[in-house]
């Protein structure tokens, strides 16, 4: 009984290991996409699609960090660089938007 029991065990840890080991072989064999990011551009995208590009950009950061390309990460960090500026762009004119409207209606009312 003994016996069966340390079996199954054995047979479960060498059966997770070998899913780790393909997970692992399949992490290293996704190639690294660079997205070119073209700053002029990202004025006419709407926020969904620079969300979903810094996504992308980001998951292909992470990917170049754990394979320790240097190259990649630089270029990449530059693209991310041009996302986070326009994002941080768009909030603060929506926020500046907002406290004009804000402004202009306590005015209205006086």
């Amino acid at each position: 009984m003994l016996l069966s029991s340390q079996n199954r065990e054995k047979k479960l840890e060498n059966k997770n290991l070998k899913k780790n080991n393909t997970r692992n072989a399949n992490s290293k064999n996704i190639p690294i996409v660079i997205v070119r990011v073209n700053p002029e551009e990202l004025v006419y995208k709407n926020e969904d699609e620079i969300r979903y590009i810094n996504d992308k950009l980001n998951k292909n950061l992470r990917l170049a960090r754990s394979k320790r390309e240097d190259k990649s990460i630089i270029n990449i960090e530059k693209e991310v660089c041009y996302i986070q500026r326009e994002l941080e762009s768009r909030m603060k004119r929506k926020e500046t938007h907002n406290n004009f409207i804000k402004n202009n209606a306590i005015n209205r009312r006086l």
